[in-house]
């Protein structure tokens, strides 16, 4: 689970229809006292869905395989990829030019696809149909993104039966269902995806838009910090392995350090703080000890991808990250409503 999660946020929307992105309130399938209207907000603000029509988001409609990787990809961040579905998976099923063919090559090059849509007969990833078109069931979503459950129906038997039914090809065993059990536990302890009833999940019903749209927001309001701070540290230490320098690592109290000073950027956009005093002072606050330190801020960078990217093509800025005298950094990102949108800091000590 964590293997999945991590790829997902460190690599870590619905694009059926050409709609232009509108609030939850537009959608008249989606009312303002609908239970899910917040999420559905959330989702189409951040670029995640798009609505199906100008007036609709159909909310019950169930996800396809294609739709929910084009979901988790955009999650991503729409990273660039290498290589096309031809030549980095073994799916013979995907036209060229799918909408959906840079998320499948981005899914499978990280392993977010459970092994059950890639393999078949026991093979390693052999299977070469990704039927795009196929109804997602919610274990899969779980999945994608070691408790006892109060759920009669994630039993072994019960599970060994949801995937003999919706995976025929494929020849499960415990460790599959152990899998799904690890994932769903996971989602249901987390808040993150609720039972249908007292008694039972659905692990096999397809998952809709609105159950996607729902999940995806407490994910991001439970994740979506952390896996932001990760991406951004990975991309720093694959810059510094490319000159020979040893890795950083993230620092909890430069971390803290580094996140109230982004939420400083927003009021004065400088090294100096609102209060006229050192940036460095934030490092004091927060019980910091160094022998040297460096800051890096940005804004208007939507991804970490990009911020990392515009810190690298700047001398300042790329100094610091490759500085070999420091050992650890701490990553602060916030988003205000003013034009620049998002705001980040690195914050490095030694």
């Amino acid at each position: 689970m964590k293997k999945r999660c991590l790829a997902l946020l460190l690599t870590l929307v619905l694009c059926i229809g050409m709609a232009i992105p509108a609030g939850a309130s537009q959608f008249q399938d989606v009312p303002d006292d609908h239970w899910a209207s917040d999420a559905v907000d959330y989702v189409v603000e951040k670029g995640l869905f798009n609505g199906t029509s100008a007036t609709t988001f159909s909310p019950d409609s169930g996800m396809t395989r294609a739709m929910l990787t084009v979901v988790l990809y955009r999650y991503a961040g729409s990273p660039a990829v290498t290589g096309t579905v031809a030549s980095e998976t073994p799916f013979q099923d995907i036209p060229e030019g799918a909408y959906y063919g840079d998320a499948v090559v981005w899914a499978y090059q990280n392993d977010i696809f459970p092994d059950w849509i890639v393999s078949q007969d026991g093979g390693d990833h052999n299977r070469t149909t990704f039927a795009p078109d196929s109804p997602t069931p919610r274990m899969d979503f779980a999945q994608m993104l070691g408790e006892e459950l109060p759920f009669v129906d994630v039993t072994q038997e019960a599970l060994y039966q949801v995937l003999a039914a919706a995976y025929p090809y494929y020849l499960s065993d415990e460790a599959d269902v152990a899998q799904i059990q690890a994932a769903v536990s996971w989602a249901y302890t987390q808040g993150i995806m609720n039972g249908t009833s007292a008694t039972t999940l659905s692990p096999d019903r397809t998952i809709t838009r609105v159950q996607v749209a729902v999940m995806l927001m407490r994910f991001d309001g439970a994740y979506g910090e952390v896996l932001l701070q990760q991406a951004v540290l990975a991309l720093v230490n694959e810059a510094r392995a490319q000159e020979g320098l040893a890795p950083l690592t993230l620092a909890q109290n430069l971390t803290q350090a580094a996140q109230v000073r982004a939420g400083e950027l927003p009021v004065l956009f400088s090294h100096t703080r609102p209060d006229g005093r050192s940036c460095f002072t934030a490092l004091d606050e927060a019980g910091v000890a160094y022998r040297t330190a460096g800051e890096n801020i940005a804004a208007g960078y939507a991804t970490p991808e990009a911020v990392v990217d515009g810190w690298l093509h700047s001398e300042g800025h790329r100094a610091n990250i490759l500085n070999e005298d420091f050992t650890q950094m701490g990553v602060g990102h916030v988003q205000a409503a003013d034009g620049y949108g998002d705001y980040w800091v690195q914050l490095f000590v030694g």
